[in-house]
């Protein structure tokens, strides 16, 4: 079961799905210390630019609805957990929240995306990771509704043909990220269904990721600060 556990979280931060760079980087000298650690975003091929001209291509009005929730089915071969993202603000803030087994008290891997800054905390962190996010398909998923040039070449786009799930009707994507190709379908921006695998001779297994539940009310505000 752990293995499990740490094939999930490894897959879901390396494609990411809106979370935050698996490179951590100790805050201060040497390790073991209980400062925190800082995720060591500056060797990303993208986002040397204008930090806020990029926020508002890749976060302004990146959903339909202003707020809302979405609870995902996370599968890896025999073994399903479950993940809840929260949004306000069009999707320029997000809060994803991932069990990492069983049960109503399971430990959680909670990544939170507020005005450029990412904040992740997983079992066992003494301090949650923190970093400046990057326009980079390691970090995030493209903005859908307003997809630029630049974007489509970093993800290596395709458009696919259109499905619905949960009674909405998705366009399809197929995007490179890292070194796995994911085909996923959204709806007004938000990702309702996704297949993930690695790209030929990768050892990375194949994960679907399945909206349950969608809602557009507005989630409480405590969802996007860390405990």
């Amino acid at each position: 079961m752990k293995s499990s556990h740490l094939i999930l979280s490894t897959v879901l931060l390396s494609t990411l799905l809106f979370s935050c760079s698996s490179n951590e980087k100790p805050e201060g000298e040497g390790e073991g210390n209980d400062t925190g650690s800082v995720i060591d975003t500056s060797s990303t091929s993208a986002g040397k630019g204008d930090s806020s001209t990029d926020l508002q291509r890749w976060f302004g009005d990146r959903y339909g609805p202003e707020a809302g929730s979405v609870v995902y089915d996370v599968t890896i071969g025999e073994t399903t957990t479950e993940r809840t993202s929260y949004f306000a603000e069009h999707g320029f803030r997000e809060a994803h929240y991932l069990n990492l087994s069983e049960g109503k008290s399971a430990p959680q891997h909670i990544t939170v995306i507020d005005s450029g800054k990412i904040v992740a905390r997983g079992p066992g962190d003494p301090r949650p990771l923190t970093a400046t996010w990057r326009p980079d398909p390691n970090q995030s998923l493209p903005n859908f509704r307003h997809l630029t040039d630049d974007m489509r070449q970093l993800f290596q786009l395709e458009e696919l043909s259109s499905k619905e799930f949960l009674g909405k009707e998705c366009r399809g994507y197929r995007l490179k990220i890292g070194k796995s190709i994911s085909d996923v379908w959204v709806w007004e921006g938000i990702m309702l269904y996704s297949e993930i695998k690695g790209e030929p001779g990768e050892d990375i297994p194949p994960m679907i990721v399945r909206a349950t539940v969608l809602s557009t009310t507005a989630p409480a505000e405590e969802v996007f600060h860390l405990q």
